[in-house]
């Protein structure tokens, strides 16, 4: 598809307006007047001594649309882009008769935007207000975020520049899954590299254990994610976890997480590995229970061995474990969503996270993307809303990513008390989070102002390239 930018420069949001209709799609960018034969949006911006005036025109399968709108000056880029992209937004919906759930919303944190007013003073009714003139948002999703933002508001840490939270990553996995995009290896690609890398991590922890004590922070959470962290053996588990042990202080620590993730990873000597160290909650994600399912999505393992991980981990003590479900993967159905939720609850963890699923370019599914559009993601989705909240489990984070199916949501649900303060702090980016490993990104938070530190993001790099990378780490020496 043509999307012309002519008179100004907002490419990525334009970008992202358009993509809420006509997702999956790749974009030929020009700055003049195209030939529309084609499929295409023309955004225009004409800037008159008093007013600036933008204008749309549209044409898909051989439809078109136009619309206009104009500002008085002076304006400002802010002011002028939102302008834009709602004129986008009315256009295309006209023209192909799709109203997306987030309205024209294209960040990943809707709920931080609505609990950022309500904490600056305005009433609940006054900030759902504010989104749905704004931004268009429905009102099934204001309510979803509104509940969200009510159990997030009394969890919600008071900003401290001397707590902080630590972030580990594993990049390695049994097999690739076809919707994934994270940086994560599988075991016969990149296996080799795991003694040295998980060498060079200690190495890692042990200087930012440092840095934290010259510095006299505090510790709040621990996240040990990936990839899938228990690809690791057993040994290699308690070398992590007994050098987190050595050189942080993992007293005030509330939190302390451990994403087991894949089922055929887990054992019952890796879960008392992590029982003894301190791992006070755990994630088995088998994302669906259909065995069809998970054999289309590249997963090498069945749904009974999901479900007798989690018996394992039960056996092992664990009393905190979330899981993960993918509405809309290849090949599911609303039947079969259904079938696996239900019996994820019937198992009643204390967390389920339910994903949407994202069509993502560095996914193996992405060349093919289009068939995954026109799937039942938003009936299953309604079905977690609706099944979970009559289980006893609450809302209690939120985010959003582009190119997901229905431009819908992921959403996590927790029973009350068991909801991840990690996973809120890193949503709210509230307190700064030390991230060590490969593709793990330090985020330095201070009062209005955020600066990040990314690690390389391949293995061999993060091993080949150490010394160079704690380099850039003593940047934290400003905190």
């Amino acid at each position: 598809m043509i999307l012309a930018l002519i008179g100004h420069t907002y490419k990525y949001e334009t970008e992202a307006t358009v993509k809420l209709f006509v997702p999956a799609t790749r974009f030929l960018f020009t700055d003049s007047e195209p030939d529309c034969a084609d499929d295409c949006v023309i955004t225009r911006c004409i800037r008159q001594e008093k007013t600036v005036r933008f204008s749309v025109t549209a044409s898909i399968n051989g439809r078109q649309e136009q619309d206009e709108a104009a500002l008085s000056a002076p304006t400002n880029g802010q002011e002028e882009e939102h302008t834009l992209c709602a004129l986008i937004f009315h256009t295309l919906s006209h023209l192909t008769g799709i109203t997306p759930r987030w309205g024209m919303m294209t960040g990943i944190r809707p709920v931080k935007m609505l609990l950022g007013r309500i904490l600056n003073g305005e009433s609940e009714d006054e900030a759902v207000d504010y989104l749905r003139k704004n931004f268009f948002v429905s009102e099934d999703r204001l309510s979803l975020a509104l509940e969200t933002a009510r159990t997030q508001k009394p969890l919600l840490i008071p900003f401290d520049p001397k707590v902080v939270s630590l972030y580990i990553s594993i990049p390695f996995c049994p097999t690739r899954c076809s919707y994934c995009s994270f940086v994560s290896h599988s075991i016969a690609q990149a296996g080799n590299l795991i003694p040295d890398y998980l060498h060079f991590l200690c190495k890692e922890l042990v200087i930012l254990g440092s840095l934290m004590r010259k510095q006299n922070l505090t510790l709040s959470t621990v996240y040990i994610g990936g990839g899938t962290p228990t690809t690791l053996t057993a040994e290699q588990l308690r070398v992590l976890m007994q050098t987190v042990q050595e050189n942080f202080d993992l007293s005030p620590v509330t939190e302390y997480t451990v994403e087991a993730g894949r089922p055929d990873t887990i054992d019952a000597e890796k879960l008392a590995v992590l029982y003894q160290f301190g791992a006070s909650r755990i994630s088995i994600n088998p994302q669906t229970l259909s065995d069809s399912v998970l054999e289309a999505i590249g997963r090498r393992h069945s749904a009974q061995q999901a479900l007798d991980a989690f018996a394992l981990a039960r056996e092992a003590g664990h009393q905190n474990i979330n899981m993960d479900l993918i509405a809309g993967l290849p090949g599911d159905t609303a039947d079969g969503f259904r079938n696996t939720l239900d019996r994820v609850i019937a198992l009643a963890p204390e967390s389920i996270t339910v994903h949407t699923l994202t069509l993502k370019r560095s996914a193996t599914l992405y060349p093919d993307g289009g068939e995954n559009l026109n799937n039942p993601a938003a009936e299953m989705v309604e079905y977690s809303r609706a099944a979970l909240t009559k289980a006893g489990y609450r809302p209690y984070y939120l985010y959003r990513q582009k190119n997901t199916v229905d431009n819908l949501e992921n959403v996590g649900w927790a029973k009350p008390g068991f909801e991840s303060l990690y996973n809120i702090l890193m949503m709210d980016e509230t307190q700064t989070i030390l991230g060590a490993g490969c593709g793990a990104s330090t985020k330095l938070v201070r009062p209005g102002d955020i600066t990040r530190i990314h690690n390389h993001k391949f293995p061999y790099e993060y091993i080949n390239r150490f010394d160079e990378l704690m380099q850039k780490k003593q940047e934290m020496q400003t905190l």
